[in-house]
């Protein structure tokens, strides 16, 4: 409330005497101002910002905060609600470019409003038609070739625009709390399908590495899903490994630390995808129960050109070995890559080297059918 009213002065204090001061909500206010220069809206702008952005104290201790403001000008026609929907649209841009920003309304801001929402309707309908689907990629043991196991990865087999890929989507997913569905839509179809292989002679101790995003880790529902979710396909949870970032591991350690220990006690592990690009904290590997380490694409890729991907794959994997982790190399293309990073002593390799992800039904014919068909060795 201090706080409030504190910005209220600040903004009292800076506009003209025939400007209005007003609040709209919450921590919204709204200054309406008329003048015959743009500039002017801009420059009161960056006034306010600058005015917000001094330390205030309240109880005692000092804050430092920011605010972002949304720019429109009324054009003819319009009406206070267009105005007010314009300035939004403008405060929401300005909050995407980061803190203490101010933005204005352009006419593409509101097609691009449009775009998300209906996208967020389609996503919404392509989650309840079962058009989210797991695609796998296979991950090999580097020592013998060995086929071990599968990442399961998200597509969206869209009715009219066919397959399209997480770049078109999963944002548009988080930020609309939709991800929460389709990680666990993703989830229980590959475990069923592992299931299935698991009973295949041979492919008992076949696993399974599936992604669950910041917004699945942080809701502490998710532990009774995934369970539900264990327990209907029958697959054991030893097998399964849930892929996070380093990122996501730190967001919000506390509530992080709760579900993480929550699916610890439902015997599953963590694989910490991207390893390397992130915190790279070694209290986190010993916090939590991590499995495998990920080593970033960007690393594997670098071997053989780039003597400082040499040196943090080598360090990685030094470091997983101390503490008695497992190691997958991402995104090997080529069989240099492959050699290298077996001669380094990496435990297994995933990427178009060993094979691009497909859909279940295809991974069932290239993969698994021909290991149900090899003849039994004595």
């Amino acid at each position: 409330d201090q706080l409030l009213i504190h910005v209220s002065r600040v903004l009292k204090h800076v506009v003209r005497h025939d400007d209005l001061v007003g609040r709209l909500s919450g921590d919204e206010f709204i200054v309406i101002i008329r003048t015959s220069h743009r500039d002017d809206a801009s420059q009161l702008a960056s006034r306010i910002s600058a005015e917000i952005r001094q330390p205030l104290k309240v109880a005692g201790s000092e804050f430092s905060h920011t605010v972002s403001i949304g720019i429109s000008f009324a054009q003819l026609g319009d009406s206070p609600s267009t105005l007010l929907e314009n300035a939004d649209m403008a405060m929401y841009q300005a909050k995407a470019l980061g803190r203490g920003r101010h933005s204005t309304f352009h006419s593409t801001m509101r097609l691009q409003a449009q775009q998300r929402i209906s996208l967020e309707e389609a996503l919404g309908i392509a989650v309840q038609n079962g058009e989210i689907k797991p695609y796998l990629q296979p991950i090999f043991r580097l020592d013998d070739k060995t086929l071990t196991g599968f990442e399961a990865l998200v597509r969206w087999q869209h009715p009219q625009l066919g397959l399209l890929m997480p770049a078109a989507f999963l944002k548009q997913a988080e930020d609309s709390g939709l991800i929460q569905e389709i990680d666990m839509c993703v989830f229980a179809s590959a475990c069923a399908a592992i299931t299935m292989w698991q009973q295949i002679h041979g492919l008992g101790n076949l696993r399974l590495s599936s992604n669950l995003s910041a917004r699945s880790l942080a809701d502490p529902r998710v532990k009774v899903r995934i369970k539900e979710i264990l327990e209907s396909t029958g697959i054991n949870p030893a097998s399964v490994y849930l892929e996070i970032t380093e990122t996501t591991l730190v967001d919000d350690i506390k509530s992080t630390t709760a579900t993480i220990n929550a699916l610890r006690d439902l015997g599953l592990r963590l694989a910490i995808d991207d390893f390397g690009t992130g915190y790279s904290s070694l209290l986190y590997l010993k916090r939590f129960p991590v499995g495998v380490l990920k080593i970033d694409r960007s690393f594997v890729s670098g071997l053989g050109k780039n003597p400082e991907d040499e040196v943090i794959a080598t360090t990685i994997l030094t470091l997983a070995k101390a503490l008695e982790l497992e190691v997958v190399a991402e995104g090997v293309e080529n069989e240099h890559q492959l050699d290298r990073m077996r001669e380094l002593g990496c435990d297994y390799g995933q990427g178009y080297w060993f094979g691009h992800p497909i859909s279940i039904e295809s991974t069932e014919v290239a993969f698994i059918e021909p290991l149900r068909l090899a003849p039994l060795t004595p």
